[in-house]
């Protein structure tokens, strides 16, 4: 039977039993080592999960932005496609009824045959007829229209040199003042000579309103470029100039890398590219089809595309930490 006096004797005094104390502190440094190794597991376990969770919607945030940028030039692509077929209809019927009746049939209140036209070719903004040296004939819009002279715009010369059309880059309107880009038909003589141009203008306020329904916001830029050599035909937003001469254009405009890739073939692709400030840029580009005469392009800063991103994870880093400090002080007030 064990001998409790001694025991009892040191309790007597306020000392603790030598063996059980030394039992005691043994039992309390495991346990301590335990906790600790369970708290940093812990731990260790929360940031494994949010780094995988960060990642993974940070992935998800930029694939769904380049999902946006690629239909809003998908979208482009295939609005001026449309837009440009119609052009190309219209502009054929007018063409025909200067070949039978003459450009006089036209003039003055004659006009309103081009307007009657433009009601059913909502997408053209006005028709304008020019003889062969390039002065203004007749619009739609002007029984009275200006003495004014196109024959140095860049469509007229190809026409002149015998091309059946041109689709004629983006312009400010030197009578309408207004930002627009066209198809232009020649009209030849039986001779085969150039005896005029009909002019279908597809204007800048109303591709933008289109523009701004693809969702992009106010952050993304959408243009629309030449494919034979890349020159804007309508950008979104329209510049902020009133003046002739200006030059408009886009950041991510095609380059002439993506113009080889055009012609050989990619109709279609996305990439990134970097602005001359240094911002980068998520960038899609589109081709209607084989043969279409449009290159769609589409950008958003790659910091607009991850914004939402950011916003929350600040918010996630926030509670990571208030998690990581409960765990912590419930470790310590454990262990105390």
């Amino acid at each position: 039977m064990p001998d409790t006096r001694i025991d009892t004797e040191r309790l007597i005094a306020g000392q603790a039993p030598a063996a059980g104390r030394g039992q005691e502190v043994r039992s309390l440094g495991t346990a301590g080592r335990r906790l600790g190794l369970l708290l940093g597991a812990v731990l260790l376990l929360l940031a494994g999960s949010i780094a995988v969770v960060t990642w993974q919607d940070h992935r998800a945030s930029l694939e769904e932005s380049w999902g946006g940028v690629e239909r809003a030039a998908l979208g482009a692509s295939g609005h001026a496609e449309r837009s440009l077929a119609v052009a190309a209809l219209v502009s054929e019927r007018v063409a025909d009824i200067l070949r039978r009746e003459g450009t006089a049939t036209l003039r003055g209140a004659g006009h309103r045959q081009l307007a009657t036209i433009l009601q059913h070719a909502r997408v053209v903004g006005s028709l304008w007829i020019l003889n062969e040296a390039g002065d203004l004939e007749a619009n739609s819009f002007d029984p009275d229209p200006p003495a004014v002279n196109f024959a140095d715009r860049p469509y007229f010369a190809p026409l002149r040199a015998g091309a059946a059309f041109d689709l004629g880059p983006m312009l400010l309107g030197r009578v309408s003042g207004i930002w627009f880009f066209s198809y232009n038909r020649a009209v030849r003589d039986p001779d085969g000579r150039l005896s005029g141009v009909v002019q279908a203008s597809l204007h800048g306020d109303q591709f933008e309103r289109f523009h701004r329904t693809l969702g992009l916001g106010a952050s993304g830029e959408i243009g629309l470029f030449r494919r034979s050599d890349g020159a804007p035909m309508m950008v979104h937003p329209l510049p902020s100039g009133s003046h002739a001469g200006i030059v408009a254009g886009m950041h991510g405009a095609p380059d002439d890398a993506l113009l080889r890739r055009v012609a050989a073939g990619v109709l279609q692709g996305r990439d990134e590219v970097t602005r001359p400030d240094g911002v980068r840029l998520l960038r899609a580009w589109q081709v209607d089809e084989p043969d279409g005469q449009v290159i769609a392009v589409a950008t958003l800063p790659r910091a607009e595309a991850l914004a939402a991103f950011r916003a929350r994870l600040a918010r996630n880093a926030i509670a990571a930490a208030l998690a990581a400090s409960l765990v912590a002080g419930l470790g310590a007030a454990v262990a105390s």
